[in-house]
């Protein structure tokens, strides 16, 4: 739905949910891991993933204008460039924020633009289209499961050397 939501500019403190246009570097040990300038125009929502929350939480209660220094610790397996355990120290100032207003979902709505007759339908639909896709996904990996495991316990067993010779010489028999 949010390319049918409305923008509104936000005057407020920062709160979970705004989005933002932003700066940002972030650097580890000197060197610049992530860039963006005011003239990327790079977005931000708070809380959408993209980030940790952790990350977005610096964020809350700033004001446009601001710019929010802090340091995130990542260990081993969450840093997000990669680099091993470390402190990426990070520099974001705000350019701007907005909230996204979604419409309601009334049935004239839906029926206008997605042409379900109630939002009943529209669930029931979009019920089926994620079960069937549920069931190709989960009979898709049963089948590589029972595949993986037919191989795991299988035994390879290579010609005797004797058959292995006869080949041979019929082979070369035939060919030379």
């Amino acid at each position: 739905l949010s390319e049918y939501a409305e923008t509104k500019k936000v005057k407020r403190p920062i709160k979970w949910g705004d989005c933002l246009t932003v700066s940002l570097i972030g650097t580890m040990n000197d060197e610049v891991m992530e860039e963006w300038t005011k003239d990327d125009g790079y977005e931000i929502q708070l809380g959408d993933g993209e980030y940790s929350d952790e990350f977005y939480k610096q964020l809350e209660g700033a004001k446009i204008g601001d710019t929010v220094d802090f340091q995130m610790k990542y260990g081993e397996d969450d840093n997000p460039y990669d680099m091993g355990e470390g402190v990426v120290d990070y520099s974001v100032t705000i350019h701007k924020a907005h909230i996204e207003i979604y419409p309601e979902l009334t049935d004239q709505f839906l029926e206008e633009t997605f042409g379900f007759e109630s939002e009943e339908a529209m669930r029931e639909y979009l019920k089926a289209v994620l079960l069937d896709t549920y069931e190709f996904n989960s009979r898709f990996q049963l089948r590589e499961q029972l595949l993986e495991k037919a191989i795991e316990q299988s035994t390879i067993h290579k010609y005797s050397d004797e058959l292995y010779k006869q080949a041979k010489k019929a082979v070369e028999d035939e060919w030379v």
